[in-house]
């Protein structure tokens, strides 16, 4: 399913029993939607417009890949569900808020995000990687069963991290400034920056080891 639909003000429910909707090289573009909710046998790759995303849930038994020059928003003052079958998913948006990460059980999750700010909660049974494209502050709840990998990719990101954070190990790697603002509970914490600074509210738990270089 690909193409263009323009849904200025309108909520739209897609759901497909075979195939994907869009394709990487032409993912299905929709404009102005006021709630969108979609359900794919596959992969989703969609993009919208400089209004943004405004979502209430998205579910792939593939990948999801989301994309927009305006803002991912969440549906009611809500969280918008975003779940892949195979654990991963691609968000790329001015800023997203209020977004819940899902992945099936069992599979670790990994997460691309490129925002200028992004809140996310996660809660899952496996591990969960979280890679960062210039993503300025990113706050919400990060929780993992397994281990817990954060790092900002672009080369001189900095990152201020206000989330909640909890796993069996926590691991942080960004190349500029890291600001912790949040709290973070795990065996081990490890978190590498060019500096470190933790504000007055940071809370970093750990059974075993913290180590800030």
């Amino acid at each position: 399913l690909g193409g263009v639909i323009d849904a200025t003000g309108q909520t739209i429910s897609i759901t497909t029993t075979l195939g994907g909707i869009g394709t990487p090289e032409a993912p299905l573009v929709i404009e102005g939607v006021r709630g969108l909710t979609l359900d794919s046998a596959a992969d989703i790759h969609v993009r919208g417009g400089v209004s943004g995303l405004l979502i209430k849930e998205i579910a792939a038994q593939g990948s999801v890949m989301l994309e927009a020059d305006g803002a991912f928003t969440a549906f009611a003052n809500q969280r918008a569900r975003v779940s892949s079958g195979t654990g991963e998913i691609d968000l790329r948006a001015s800023d997203i808020s209020s977004m819940e990460l899902l992945a099936a059980a069992g599979k670790e999750l990994t997460a691309r995000v490129a925002a200028t700010r992004a809140q996310l909660y996660i809660g899952h049974d496996a591990g969960v990687r979280v890679l960062l494209d210039g993503v300025g502050i990113l706050s919400g709840e990060l929780r993992s069963d397994g281990g817990l990998y954060i790092e900002e990719t672009a080369e001189t990101g900095a990152l201020r991290l206000l989330a909640a954070l909890e796993a069996e190990n926590v691991t942080v790697r960004v190349p500029g400034a890291l600001t912790l603002g949040g709290t973070a509970q795990a065996e081990n914490i490890d978190a590498q920056a060019g500096a470190i600074t933790l504000d007055r509210v940071a809370s970093l738990t750990a059974a075993k080891d913290v180590r800030l270089h």
